[in-house]
């Protein structure tokens, strides 16, 4: 009998049509699977996205309600491409079975099926003893970061007091203890985590500790600055200060920059390591009798009596609204220079608001330039080089009238 009339035979016939109909019985559970997913995600997503806005959630969920409809919609989509897989490849196997040749291809399928099968069950039951170890090191890190928080919530809020604790400090601290509770548990957690022994594992983990080690090192600098200025308390929030070049109301201090709002509305980012490595003024801080320090300075030529200058500096300073009687304002010579003298008034007010602050120094400034005028005196800074051939002061009829 010839291989054609073989193949013809009523046997071969009635085993292709079982394999023609196992296909079509394979499209129509992969169409069923496909309608029931599509119907169940959308029952789902419903019903998630009633429970969210029904039940009082945390601050994260409800800022971000999609996520647990996400989670849902992406297991469910994870799950439904793996049964389909399931079921495609016993359709394979069911089929293959028909054919003497191809017969021991469906065994072989099988018995790959069934290893894999009982190589992950017996991953997942030797694993479960170490996953409950790690579930039990992250329940007891979860609460004793809600004590953490809680206790240094007290303390932000002034319901607990210690004496080198403020509520920066302690928000600061809440912060570091709970990073810290998490790396220890990580640490824990680590030699229970499955596959955490074999090599590609271990490789994984050089490779992040090279990376994390190369690339945080300006990282780590600027988070230690950042603690430096917490702890010491050096700048506060709302704080009038000048670092370096830059002046203006302290908005945060976070772990690696320093926000600064100027009275221009600017808002200045300073790098921390910059912060602790610069000279900082903090004109809100009290001075002695419990008043803040406001000072000014100006060079004016040789020529000009110093006991004058003096005197029209303090009277200046008497002439605006904020600057204290007590103490009263002085005067220093800072520098004689070559062409002229440097000389810087100090007073005393009791303004410690920014915004109050720099409309004083602005009033003060033009009752200094009104003064100078009515004496004769004109002012040449930042640098004096000689006296010039007109008169030093603006004349009175010249002078416009004040808009204070």
């Amino acid at each position: 009998m010839s291989a054609l009339s073989t193949l013809l035979t009523a046997d071969f016939a009635q085993r292709a049509g079982i394999a023609f109909a196992l296909t079509l019985l394979w499209i129509a559970v992969v169409w069923t699977l496909l309608q029931l997913g599509a119907a169940l995600l959308s029952r789902c997503r419903v019903m998630i996205n009633k429970w969210v806005t029904q039940n009082g959630l945390s601050r994260l969920l409800r800022k971000h309600a999609d996520w647990p409809a996400g989670a849902a919609d992406s297991t469910l989509r994870v799950l439904g491409a793996l049964l389909m897989l399931l079921v495609t490849y016993e359709w394979m196997v069911r089929v293959f079975a028909q054919f003497d040749f191809t017969a021991s291809w469906a065994a072989d399928l099988n018995a790959a099926l069934w290893a894999a099968v009982q190589l992950i069950a017996l991953a997942i039951a030797s694993a479960i003893p170490d996953l409950l170890v790690v579930l039990v090191i992250a329940l007891l890190t979860i609460v004793l970061v809600k004590l953490n928080k809680a206790f240094f919530g007290m303390v932000e809020r002034g319901q607990l007091h210690f004496e080198k604790l403020d509520a920066e400090a302690a928000r600061a601290t809440r912060k570091l203890v709970t990073f810290a509770l998490w790396i220890f548990a990580l640490v824990m957690a680590y030699p229970y985590l499955p596959g955490s022994q074999s090599d590609a594992f271990k490789g994984v983990s050089v490779l992040l500790g090279v990376m994390v080690s190369l690339g945080s090192s300006s990282v780590v600098a600027q988070a230690f600055s950042g603690l430096i200025l917490i702890y010491s308390r050096a700048l506060r929030p709302g704080e009038y200060v000048k670092i370096g070049e830059s002046e203006g109301t302290v908005l945060e201090i976070g772990l690696f920059a320093t926000h600064i709002e100027t009275g221009s509305g600017e808002r200045i980012v300073l790098p921390n390591s910059q912060v602790v490595a610069t000279s900082t003024r903090n004109f809100s801080r009290p001075a002695s009798g419990g008043k803040f320090v406001v000072h000014t300075k100006v060079s004016i030529g040789y020529p000009a009596p110093w006991r004058q200058v003096h005197a029209m500096l303090i009277e200046a300073a008497g002439r605006t609204a904020g600057i204290a009687n007590e103490p009263a304002a002085y005067v220093l010579q800072t520098a004689l220079s070559d062409f002229y003298v440097e000389y810087r008034l100090v007073a005393f007010s009791d303004l410690a608001h920014p915004g109050q602050r720099a409309d004083m120094l602005s009033a003060l400034h033009g009752h200094i330039q009104d003064v100078f005028d009515e004496n004769g005196v004109r002012i040449m800074s930042p640098h004096y080089l000689s006296d010039p051939a007109w008169a030093h002061a603006v004349p009175k009829e010249q002078v416009l009238p004040s808009d204070k």
